[in-house]
């Protein structure tokens, strides 16, 4: 449940509170869509030729696969402030296995690497990046 119990149970509030539209949404986030571009993989989503072609420009596509699926996990909600570190981080850890468990169904044979970058106690910078990259 929510409120460490005395709230009520998750999926009351998703009933109550939640739309279609937020569900689906974050379904998208926990279990991606990937679309497949010369051979490597990119988050459906996130994906578009033109960044993909500006992000080439300046590194390899290794580099450029990783940057182009990369999300800030730690600046992602209105309410990131009320987040703690370790909330932050057990939500990164839960998608790095979601993400890994969405590219070996939809890619068998190919060997992903889901990047969980920790950067939350680091002065300036503060954040907690996620991405994927091929593993050629």
């Amino acid at each position: 449940t929510l409120n460490s119990g005395r709230g009520i149970s998750s999926l009351d509030w998703i009933i109550n509170t939640g739309s279609f539209t937020q569900f689906t949404a974050y379904a998208r986030l926990i279990f991606p869509d990937f679309v497949e571009v010369q051979d490597r993989l990119y988050l459906a989503d996130l994906f578009t030729q033109e960044r993909l072609d500006e992000l080439r420009k300046g590194s390899d596509d290794r580099n450029a696969q990783v940057f182009m699926n990369v999300i800030d996990l730690s600046t992602m909600f209105c309410d990131a402030d009320e987040q703690s570190d370790d909330e932050i981080r057990e939500l990164g850890q839960f998608l790095k296995k979601t993400w890994a468990a969405s590219a070996a169904a939809s890619f068998p044979h190919r060997q992903i690497h889901i990047i969980l970058d920790d950067c939350l106690e680091e002065e300036g910078v503060g954040e907690l990046l996620i991405s994927l990259v091929d593993e050629k």
